[in-house]
This record gives structure tokens, C-alpha cells and sequence, in this order.
């Protein structure tokens, strides 16, 4: 992340959890997203800058690369998108996973 802020969702049917939403900003650094997990990002409101460096070993296929996939066609990553995603944070210099579940379940303590 070069600039600005950028929210990424990650699909991969194959995890345990599947479903992963990254508030990525620059103090994180780089994003590395694992081969076979699908991923849109959509830039802050501010716009961002991202270079894309791409690692390429002797199975790289240009032509099995970068094809858009719609979640209507792909019954798994939609059952992946309807999992409570793990959310990524940057807070307080450091980075926070959570998931909403958690964080309703500790207010709901503090309340008691």
C-alpha cells in the first residue's frame, strides 16, 4: 500500500474460515494473498495506490490468471461469503483480528 486506504475481501472455500475482510492502510505494509484465494478490494474514500507484485515460479499460466469470477457461478465462494468473516485492523500500531460475534459478545458481558 503506497497511498490511501484500500478494504479487501479474501474467499477460500478451503480454510476453516473462508471468509476474511482486510481494512488495509499503509502503516500495514504489503498484502500477500495465498494462491487459490479469490479477492476484490475496493479503494477508501479518499482513494488509494497499490503496487501489485506479483510472484511468478515455472507453473505460472498467463491464461489461467486474472479471470473474473461471479459468485453466482460458484455455489462455494457464495456459502464462503455468507460465513461471519474474520475482520483485519490496524489499531494502536499493531494489527487486530476479530470477528463481529466476539465483539457483541464482549459488550454484551461488559453490559451484564
Amino acid at each position: 500500500m503506497l497511498s490511501g486506504k484500500r478494504i479487501f475481501t479474501l474467499l477460500n472455500p478451503e480454510w476453516d474460515e473462508p471468509h476474511h475482510v482486510i481494512y488495509l492502510n499503509q502503516k500495514m505494509g504489503a498484502l500477500q494473498i495465498p494462491i487459490g484465494t479469490y479477492h476484490r478490494s475496493i479503494s477508501g474514500s479518499e482513494g488509494s495506490m497499490v503496487l501489485n507484485q506479483a510472484v511468478r515460479d515455472e507453473k505460472f499460466d498467463s491464461s489461467k490468471e486474472f479471470i473474473p469470477v461471479s459468485l453466482r457461478d460458484r455455489p462455494d465462494l457464495m456459502a464462503a461469503k455468507a460465513i461471519d468473516p474474520v475482520y483485519w485492523l490496524w489499531e494502536g500500531d499493531q494489527l487486530k483480528r476479530t470477528k463481529f460475534s466476539t465483539l457483541l459478545s464482549t459488550i454484551q458481558q461488559k453490559k451484564s
